[in-house]
């Protein structure tokens, strides 16, 4: 419903691309960058998401059709953003907690919606590392501190799949 006197902008076209953007540790941050077809410069708003980034596009599509570059990215270890996660801080972000040699934990990987297409024939497959340098800080394994030490020694990360220690990935089926 229009008010009397009001007048209607007519849509812009918006161009939409997407990046992995690196930050200065080397971790790339899922990013869409919405435009406006017309000339720069754009204000620009940017947002940063928990949340999945894909669920923005109408807002990142609005943005741009009134004439501001909107920027819209994944935050670290979020849907399509990299990200490591680290088992001494797997009870608790403020409080380091080691794990003992020999001992088996239960940790609970959240990936949130990540929303990926598996057509038939795809293969999914687990990585676990100890590190994942330099793209992240290396782990020496020893309890100190990163980058504290150029002590290391190995680890051996295991998956059980038995009775006792059943692991599993959930991964829902959408039908479209």
């Amino acid at each position: 419903m229009l008010m009397a006197g009001a007048t209607v902008r007519p849509l812009m076209p918006v161009a939409v691309e997407t990046y992995m953007l690196p930050m200065r540790d080397g971790v790339r941050l899922a990013t869409d960058v919405y435009l406006p077809r017309s000339a720069p410069p754009y204000p620009v708003i940017l947002i940063r998401t928990p949340y999945d980034k894909n669920a923005l596009k109408p807002i990142g599509e609005d943005g741009a059709q009134r004439g501001y570059a909107v920027v819209v990215q994944d935050t670290r270890g979020r849907f399509a953003s990299e990200g490591a996660l680290r088992m001494r801080y797997r009870e608790s972000r403020s409080r380091e907690r080691l794990m003992q040699a020999g001992q088996v934990y239960r940790v609970e990987v959240d990936l949130w919606t990540t929303a990926m297409v598996f057509n038939t024939g795809h293969r999914l497959r687990v990585h676990v590392t100890s590190s994942s340098a330099p793209g992240y800080d290396p782990n020496p394994n020893t309890g100190e501190p990163f980058r504290a030490s150029i002590r290391t020694r190995p680890a051996r990360n295991t998956i059980y799949c038995d009775a006792q220690r059943p692991s599993h990935i959930v991964l829902p089926v959408v039908k479209r």
